[in-house]
């Protein structure tokens, strides 16, 4: 196993023990073979521990932490604290990748771009079955700079889902900006997902299948989201506020933008999504986070219609939830359409998963 272009594949294990072994096979059936598979046993309270074990007795690349749960944040903190490769690429403990996967996405990797983007495949259940593409909107096998924070803008304009797996990150990139996951945090890929394109010099998307993200029975989960889940959506509005806007002294407008785009969010996602009797106190949290924002002479820097959306978002997001609920619900554009879905089915498969 040659340090050199290595990669380290991190997987966080939470009571896996339905899944572990294909999921693993996966990793080991890899064309390319200059990996290392890090497997971070977040607390289990099954078999994963001992699954793991005979994974990491044939395999060498294989090798087992076993810690005190601390949730997937701190699990995928713990891989990457002591990762080897030149890249980091996390796999979740119930998914699978095509046998391709990391040639495929090594082999596009430049000294022009610090994180390759793989096409995700949806399926019902671990298997390779595809029944939709959570397709790039951006134009594929390019690379796209971040020239006055662009990137911000592009995955606005061209819709991105934010999900950390099956992207193949330079490790370099990661340590120079220091860029982990916040503990404890729900979400936490919306938070990465900003922070890893706001300092990135540039992107390539692929452009074929990599992973197959198994969501279960996600249609029988509904109405999963609570107080919890907006609390932290509002805790990213205000983390991206206060540590990047507030900071900044160029590009403030775009970073608005992007402000503004996880504002709607969690009114549009979240808010929507929750049980009446959770509605009021919500709206309270809401309120007082939003009029913490002020987004001097915001202009926003995306496309004719977002930059009316979100312009006229910031007018009146001194309203309460219900109000703003009803004030944008008209016709969405279709890609905005399938990225909402495509997130609510995310988030629904976070929520029956949860390490904590």
């Amino acid at each position: 196993m040659s340090v050199q272009n290595l990669i380290s594949v991190i997987v966080p294990c939470y009571n896996a023990e339905q899944f572990l072994d294909k999921t693993l096979e996966s990793v080991s059936k890899q064309t390319y073979s200059n990996w290392e598979c890090i497997l971070v046993n977040d607390g289990s309270q099954d078999n994963t521990q001992h699954l793991a074990e005979k994974w990491v007795e044939n395999d060498q690349r294989f090798q087992l932490i076993n810690q005190e749960n601390q949730g997937l944040s701190g699990a995928r903190n713990t891989g990457l604290n002591i990762a080897k490769g030149t890249f980091i690429y996390f796999l979740d403990s119930d998914d699978l990748l095509d046998s391709i996967t990391l040639e495929n996405l090594h082999g596009l990797a430049t000294q022009h771009c610090d994180i390759v983007f793989g096409l995700i495949a949806i399926t019902e259940r671990q298997n390779n079955k595809i029944k939709e593409l959570m397709n790039h909107q951006p134009e594929r096998l390019c690379i796209h700079d971040n020239k006055e924070k662009h990137l911000l803008n592009l995955v606005i304009n061209q819709p991105l889902i934010c999900v950390a797996c099956n992207r193949l990150y330079r490790k370099e990139f990661l340590d120079q900006h220091q860029l982990q996951f916040k503990s404890g945090l729900l979400h936490e890929d919306e938070l990465w997902f900003f922070e890893t394109l706001f300092y990135a010099k540039g992107i390539i998307l692929n452009n074929q299948p990599t992973y197959y993200y198994n969501l279960g029975n996600a249609d029988s989960i509904t109405n999963n989201y609570s107080l919890k889940n907006l609390k932290s959506y509002l805790e990213i509005v205000s983390i991206v506020y206060n540590t990047y806007y507030l900071k900044a002294t160029s590009n403030k407008n775009t970073i608005a933008s992007y402000i503004s785009y996880l504002q709607f969010l969690t009114i549009v996602n979240c808010y929507q999504r929750l049980e009446v009797k959770d509605k009021k106190e919500a709206n309270i949290l809401i309120q007082k986070t939003f009029k913490t924002i002020k987004l001097d002479d915001f202009e926003p820097t995306l496309n004719q219609s977002n930059n009316k959306k979100f312009k006229l978002f910031q007018t009146y997001s001194h309203l309460d939830a219900d109000a703003l609920v009803k004030l944008f619900k008209y016709e969405r554009s279709k890609s905005w359409i399938k990225k909402l879905k495509l997130k609510a089915m995310l988030w629904n498969k976070k929520a029956s998963s949860n390490h904590f």
